[in-house]
């Protein structure tokens, strides 16, 4: 794939995930759940239009320069990155915090869209916007994420203690309940384990960890047999 064809594609990814407005999958599917949950994130055009400065762009990003765009969405800065606009970024955190919540059901058409929009934020921490705006200064402190996965860097150094930004707490603490929410977010674990999720929990419907549930019961399951089968020997 060109260079050029790569960027336009990265950048596009990280449009769909920063701003709800521009997914139309996103809004269509979750159009009802919004209203029922998010109502509170919708703001008025004019509001909107006052999009905020503290997302400044990192200069040093070649990824996204938006010199080879021809066509730069109206949701980037001048150094073209993404801009996690008041109404459609708060949308997107809205439902991805409902679907974390195992105490909200949300609808199964939305709750595919999200699983999209998380998956997706999984390939580069750049795509999930406010944990990579939140957070990336601390993975820049020594390099001590260089060479590994920087999310799961992110969520061992806050499990040690190490993370003294509180919004990059409260982002971490957001992508771990999101991974406990079901399999599929945790693209490390729905990968070694695709094999025996499709065996033993593909009728389980997704969310609100029942997938893990009844993978960790298959797996007690599968141990008692083994156990019972040795000291029938």
């Amino acid at each position: 794939m060109p260079n050029v064809c790569r960027r336009i594609l990265y950048h596009r990814l990280m449009v769909l995930n920063s701003d709800a407005r521009f997914n139309k999958g996103l809004i269509e599917n979750c159009q009802r759940d919004i209203g029922k949950f998010c109502q509170s994130e919708i703001i008025d055009q004019d509001s909107d239009d006052k999009d905020s400065d503290e997302d400044d762009g990192d200069n040093d990003d070649k990824d996204t320069d938006k010199k080879d765009d021809p066509n730069p969405s109206p949701n980037t800065d001048e150094n073209g990155d993404v801009k996690d606009r008041e109404m459609g970024g708060r949308i997107i955190q809205c439902l991805r915090s409902k679907y974390a919540d195992t105490t909200i059901t949300l609808e199964s058409p939305c709750v595919s869209e999200l699983i999209d929009v998380i998956q997706t934020s999984k390939l580069d921490i750049k795509l999930d916007i406010r944990l990579y705006q939140s957070c990336r200064k601390s993975l820049n402190i020594n390099g001590q994420c260089v060479g590994m996965d920087q999310e799961d860097c992110l969520k061992i150094l806050y499990q040690q203690g190490k993370l003294e930004d509180d919004d990059c707490k409260e982002q971490v603490k957001r992508i771990i309940r999101e991974g406990q929410a079901d399999i599929h977010v945790d693209r490390a674990l729905s990968f070694a384990c695709q094999a025996d999720v499709l065996k033993y929990c593909n009728d389980i419907p997704i969310g609100k960890m029942n997938k893990i549930y009844a993978m960790n019961y298959s797996l007690n399951f599968a141990f008692q047999e083994v156990e019972n089968n040795y000291n029938a020997y």
